[in-house]
């Protein structure tokens, strides 16, 4: 004799936390950390500043110079002759 039981069982919710650690934040029932403690996910600036980077919203920073082949970009340029250093790479 074969005996087969199926049910469901209820897994309770996730907890929220009610408070953090120090150089972390609540957000969202959650903790993520912030070390400069401007309040704001360090996670998430890592990701505005980067993206900034990419499209280039902040200036290029020596010894980098806009690319002159794709301008919202910048490239390095080590020996300062205002050409990308990997364009002489391609030659």
């Amino acid at each position: 004799m074969i005996f087969l039981i199926l049910g469901c069982i209820q897994v309770p919710d996730v907890e929220k936390v009610e408070s953090c650690p120090k150089d972390y934040i609540l957000v969202n029932g959650g903790c993520c950390l912030d070390l400069d403690d401007n309040r704001v996910c360090d996670e998430g600036e890592a990701i505005v500043k980067a993206l900034n980077y990419i499209t280039n919203e902040t200036k290029c920073r020596t010894p980098e110079i806009t690319d002159s082949r794709h301008p919202e970009f910048c490239c390095m340029d080590l020996d300062n002759d205002k050409v990308c250093d990997y364009v002489k790479d391609l030659n």
